[in-house]
C-alpha cells in the first residue's frame, strides 16, 4: 500500500494542473495544508518519472489502491452531494481510531 502516496501526489498535481488556475494563483491562497500537499507533491514530481512508473507498474499493491481509490472517492461525493455531514464525519472519526490503533477494541 506505500505505493498509495506517491500515487496521491502524482494525482494532486494532475489535478491543480488541469485546473485553469496558475500555481502562483493556488498558492495566494493556499491554508497551511494545501502548501504541506504541494510541497510533498512537488518532490514527487521533480523525482524521475520512470521511477514513479515502475513504483506504480510493478507493485503488487496498484490495483488495491486503484480500487480502494475509486471506492472512497464514490463515498465522499456521496455524502458530500448528498449534504450527509454525519457520514462524512463518522469516517473521519473511524480514520482517528484507525490512526490510534484502536480500530476492533
Amino acid at each position: 500500500m506505500l505505493g498509495l502516496s506517491h500515487f496521491v501526489n502524482l494525482l494532486f498535481a494532475r489535478v491543480l494542473s488541469r485546473s485553469g488556475l496558475s500555481y502562483s494563483e493556488l498558492s495566494a491562497v493556499g491554508s497551511t495544508t494545501f502548501q504541506s500537499q504541494w510541497s510533498t507533491s512537488q518532490r514527487v514530481i521533480d523525482e524521475s518519472p520512470k521511477l514513479y512508473f515502475d513504483i506504480q507498474r510493478l507493485n503488487g499493491f496498484t490495483a488495491r489502491i486503484h480500487a480502494e481509490l475509486e471506492s472512497s472517492l464514490r463515498d465522499w461525493r456521496a455524502w458530500t452531494e448528498s449534504a450527509d455531514a454525519v457520514g462524512f464525519a463518522a469516517v473521519m472519526e473511524a480514520e482517528r481510531v484507525w490512526r490510534r490503533g484502536e480500530a476492533g477494541r
